[in-house]
């Protein structure tokens, strides 16, 4: 085995089971163009895109593994949110969200090809969600994904995401018994976030859920929370709330 060889086997040795490879990630690792080639002809590549690899041809990459190689490796700005990232948290027990991941990036962030065609089984079910009404950086942690981590949304961000989200792909009725369940939420992180929340909708919708759960102990700052003007339609055929100027459909406490 020759010192090229032994320095590629090595390099991969810093890739965790399971997670994609990227071309350019190599080629920073001084990993040519002929060189990966070969490899592939070893078995120590499997393409399964354009630019992207599996370690081995026994390996198949996780959804959370391919998130891995954006974050990590192509240092793509996107992370897991939402309703995908409350059910990582065991904050949610609605079984329709598992293996249901919602990602969120700025606007203008476009995912490679090679992630969008490849099939991460017939259980995981994405999608992506191009916006900035957070802030890109804004409340996020690594989660332990087993021998690796990735970026997804703190327990706060997430919750406000969810309700972005609502009520075309997160229920209101859902949003309304997960509320009823938090009892570890932090108001500063809240606080933060409701102040730089760019959507009157999700600011309002919030504070409107946290009232109705009776969370007495999120005590906000409301002045420094911009609420907007004008009435904000959650469901049509909605009650108007005069006190969060909405108009939304009646949640049910007993489901």
């Amino acid at each position: 085995m020759n010192v090229k060889t032994q320095t590629f086997l090595k390099k991969l040795d810093l890739i965790p089971p399971n997670t994609v490879v990227l071309s350019s990630w190599l080629l920073k690792q001084g990993i040519s163009s002929s060189l990966q080639q070969k490899y592939r002809l070893n078995g120590w590549l499997k393409p399964i895109g354009k630019g992207a690899f599996l370690k081995f041809s026994s390996e198949n990459a996780s959804f959370t593994g391919a998130v891995y190689a954006l974050q990590k490796q192509a240092k793509l700005k996107v992370h897991i949110g939402g309703m995908a990232a409350l059910v990582l948290y065991g904050k949610t027990h609605y079984g329709r969200f598992k293996n249901n991941w919602q990602l969120f990036a700025n606007r203008g962030v476009v995912l490679p090809k090679w992630f969008k065609e490849y099939d991460f089984g017939d259980k995981d079910r994405w999608k992506l969600f191009n916006t900035d009404f957070l802030s890109e950086d804004l409340a996020l942690q690594e989660y332990d994904a087993g021998n690796f981590t990735v970026k997804i949304s703190k327990v706060e961000r997430a919750a406000i995401e969810a309700l972005y989200l609502a009520p075309k792909y997160v229920g209101l009725q859902e949003m309304f018994e997960i509320f009823g369940q938090f009892r570890n939420f932090r108001p500063n992180v809240l606080q933060t976030l409701l102040e730089q929340c760019k959507s009157v909708k999700v600011k309002r919708l919030f504070l409107y859920l946290a009232e109705k759960t009776n969370a007495s102990w999120l005590k906000f700052d409301l002045n420094k929370i911009d609420l907007g003007k004008g009435v904000r339609v959650i469901q049509k055929g909605g009650k108007y709330n005069a006190k969060y100027n909405i108009m939304i459909g009646d949640l049910d406490d007993n489901q």
